[in-house]
């Protein structure tokens, strides 16, 4: 477990979920704010490289909150958001037994 002044930024995490849209029953994909937590931030890869002839970074980068009931429900789909920026979460994992979970995101940074 981290030092509580570790977890100095606040992230939201957002999950795409089907929501009905017409009476025939068509659905769409809306994002949907499932929490706000503190999180401490430790940057693991940092890449620049061109995409579409503009020059781009990819940033990978892992976020460690404390184990709650919401923080355990986070899945690979979702997205976190931070400062405007969003990320990717590309894994998810508890560490010791109900003390922290990793987020393990990866965004672009134009």
């Amino acid at each position: 477990m981290l030092p509580a002044a570790q977890y100095d930024r606040r992230v939201e995490i957002w999950r795409r979920t089907d929501t009905t849209r017409d009476a025939k029953g068509g659905q769409t994909a809306a994002p949907v704010k499932i929490a706000t937590l503190w999180a401490a931030r430790n940057w693991l890869n940092r890449r620049e490289g061109l995409t579409s002839e503009q020059l781009a970074a990819t940033n990978q980068t892992l976020f460690t909150v404390r184990y709650s009931a919401t923080a355990a429900a986070i899945v690979a789909t979702d997205r976190l958001r931070i400062g405007g920026v969003d990320y990717n979460v590309n894994a998810v994992q508890e560490r010791g037994f109900r003390e922290d979970i990793d987020i393990y995101v990866e965004g672009r940074t134009p």
